[in-house]
């Protein structure tokens, strides 16, 4: 994750600038393009899960979806 506005998808997530999502629904990330379709999962499905690479530490991250 390069730039997170204030109160931007990225920031009710919880994600951090330099973040990388490595895992997205138990689906591997291969690029950006992956990543630019979180929102529609977001708002496709009750759960979204995440691995998410911070400080070299892996953090799962999950979602509900309302």
């Amino acid at each position: 994750l390069e730039q997170s506005p204030e109160g931007g998808l990225p920031d009710k997530l919880g994600l951090k600038v330099g973040d990388v999502i490595t895992r997205i629904n138990r689906k591997p990330v291969s690029g950006p393009e992956d990543v630019a379709h979180l929102n529609e999962q977001l708002t496709s499905s009750e759960d979204v899960s995440m691995l998410v690479i911070r400080a070299g530490k892996k953090i799962n991250i999950g979602i509900q979806v309302e």
